[in-house]
């Protein structure tokens, strides 16, 4: 990309020395394939506003590869008196046939490349799944990365951790158990923190234990991999997904002599919260508080939703900059001179500061 923003540079100083560079639009790790992109977005809102009158792009296909998306943002610019040029290819005039012809041209021909590449990723990524190569990352519990093979080998040490885990969770036929099991035995993870039960069901459910090496749709049985028997995994898989079941109320009661016994665990509170109203889950909701009405306080930690007991979300909106919700963070609440109550926006990602309407009014 630097090397792109210099040659845009030494090109306008030598065939252009009167223009006057405005902005520069950068879109780092986006693909050209969509245009959810923020600097894209923000282009074309001071587009509307008459900020600049001309885009130079290094290559037409640095704006959009889509066959659909590059003439209508073409036609979006032109609408509002911006003209597009690119550095290395030749600009059509839009109003003429044989230009409409061109543009046409460009948008398939960038289209055709991002696809025979992709296709060609793919087809490179097969054929590493088949020979067992590491597509990256980090290797899950009981494997490490060998560099020099470009393969995951086993990690000194964990593949007795993870064979006493399936072990102990076959005997003891609960996550919770089997942490408590490994944190009194004094085993850690990786990081030297004790264990949990999220990592524990992590570790029971990557087949890769059972010596299968699943990429790109390929499976591949490597036994230097394997730490546990075939039946052993599918054993476990079993149990998890039982244990993960709730059982019929009444069969408790009959099996248990007419005594229902409630199993407590950390979860057991969840019942009683709200649904979030934006994922429909009450796994990831948190208690708050209250507000000044009484009234519960929630935040689901899946989708960063703040509501009100029997009130509904406030949803976090777009930056008006960037146009993104992901790096929006809520401000304090206020109201104005009319009365009328607002809340305080950061975005994170471009540092714009704005305020929206709050219509969630209950005084919290």
């Amino acid at each position: 990309m630097e090397g792109q923003e210099k040659d845009i540079r030494a090109w306008m100083e030598l065939t252009h020395p009167d223009w006057k560079l405005v902005r520069l639009f950068r879109d780092r790790g986006f693909s050209a394939s969509t245009t959810e992109r923020p600097a894209l977005q923000t282009m074309m809102a001071l587009a509307a506003q008459g900020s600049f009158d001309t885009v130079i792009c290094w290559r037409f296909d640095r704006l959009a590869r889509d066959n659909v998306d590059f003439p209508v943002l073409l036609h979006y610019l032109r609408k509002n008196g911006v003209a597009v040029v690119s550095m290395s290819e030749p600009s059509p005039d839009y109003d003429t046939p044989y230009g409409e012809f061109v543009v046409g041209m460009i948008g398939l021909i960038s289209t055709m490349e991002r696809r025979v590449i992709q296709a060609r990723v793919k087809m490179g990524m097969k054929t590493r799944a088949q020979k067992g190569l590491w597509h990256g990352g980090i290797p899950t519990y009981g494997y490490k990365y060998d560099r020099t093979a470009g393969k995951i080998v086993r990690h000194p040490g964990e593949p007795e951790v993870v064979r006493l885990i399936f072990g102990k969770y076959l005997e003891l036929k609960s996550c919770f158990k089997v942490r408590d099991y490994l944190n009194e035995l004094g085993s850690r993870k990786r990081d030297s923190s004790k264990w949990d039960v999220l990592r524990i069901r992590n570790v029971l459910r990557r087949r890769v234990h059972a010596g299968w090496l699943i990429s790109s749709g390929v499976e591949v049985f490597d036994t230097s991999l394997q730490m546990v028997p075939e039946e052993t995994f599918v054993a476990v898989q079993k149990l998890l997904t039982e244990e993960r079941t709730c059982p019929d109320p009444l069969e408790v009661i009959a099996q248990s002599g007419g005594v229902l016994r409630v199993m407590q665990h950390q979860f057991s509170n969840k019942a009683e919260y709200e649904a979030c109203p934006e994922c429909g889950r009450r796994s990831t909701v948190k208690r708050q508080g209250k507000s000044r009405k009484g009234l519960l306080i929630f935040n689901c930690v899946a989708c960063e939703r703040w509501f009100i007991e029997g009130l509904g979300s406030s949803p976090i909106p777009p930056c008006p900059i960037c146009l993104k919700t992901s790096n929006v963070q809520r401000g304090r609440r206020f109201i104005s001179d009319a009365r009328i109550p607002f809340r305080t926006y950061w975005c994170r990602g471009c540092g714009a500061r704005f305020r929206v309407q709050d219509h969630l009014n209950t005084n919290s």
